[in-house]
């Protein structure tokens, strides 16, 4: 009796990950969803951060827990 499998697939071999989406990938795994991209340079900066930490750029009002505390005692 024959087996299930075709005999004409071809092995697949592995790709090599390239180094910017190994770097995403560990700061992803070490942080989660503790950082934020800046909205000014765009690099990943804490999210609980007032400003960012590589333009000194101000981040979004409503990330972390002071911009959330801000925004609440101004009303909006």
């Amino acid at each position: 009796m024959d087996s299930d499998e075709p005999k004409d697939w071809e092995e697949v071999r592995e790709e090599a990950v390239p180094e910017q989406l190994k770097r995403k990938w560990i700061v992803e795994e070490h942080f989660g969803e503790k950082l934020t991209a800046c909205p000014s340079c765009g690099k990943l900066t804490p999210r609980d951060g007032l400003t960012c930490l590589f333009c000194d750029a101000r981040l979004n009002e409503d990330t972390g827990l002071l911009g959330k505390l801000l925004k609440w005692l101004k009303g909006s």
